[in-house]
């Protein structure tokens, strides 16, 4: 099973403060399951492949992608700004079995899906019943 979003800090770095100021975005995220897979689909505008971080530590699933900031066009000047820059965190306790080394991420149009595999203890198996 995949609890809720949780916060992964220990005390004392929740009470130490930052030597630099970081713009943190609580991206949605949706969580599906299949008979083999939980599927994390996360929206992650903005960010680019090479700035995605996908870890897995001590049952808990980190996502984490940077953005920057939309760069200018030749001649054109910014009206309005509404995309972040900053960095998108989510964290998740994965309390089920799963193999974790299978574990795979993909970023297409900012929208970043991670597959975390069930273990084969975890997975829904049918028993056949014989008779006598």
């Amino acid at each position: 099973m995949v609890s809720n979003a949780i916060e992964t800090r220990t005390a004392a770095e929740q009470a130490a403060e930052n030597t630099r100021r970081q713009n943190i975005i609580v991206p949605p995220v949706d969580i599906l399951e299949d008979k083999d897979n939980y599927i994390f689909l996360v929206d992650m505008p903005g960010v680019a492949p090479e700035n995605v971080d996908v870890t897995f530590e001590n049952g808990i699933l980190t996502l984490e992608g940077r953005a920057g900031d939309v760069p200018a066009r030749d001649g054109l000047r910014v009206l309005v700004r509404e995309y972040h820059r900053g960095t998108y965190r989510r964290s998740f306790a994965v309390d089920a079995p799963i193999n974790a080394d299978d574990i795979t991420a993909k970023l297409v149009n900012g929208e970043l899906t991670v597959h975390v595999p069930k273990a084969a203890s975890a997975k829904t198996r049918k028993i056949t019943v014989n008779a006598g």
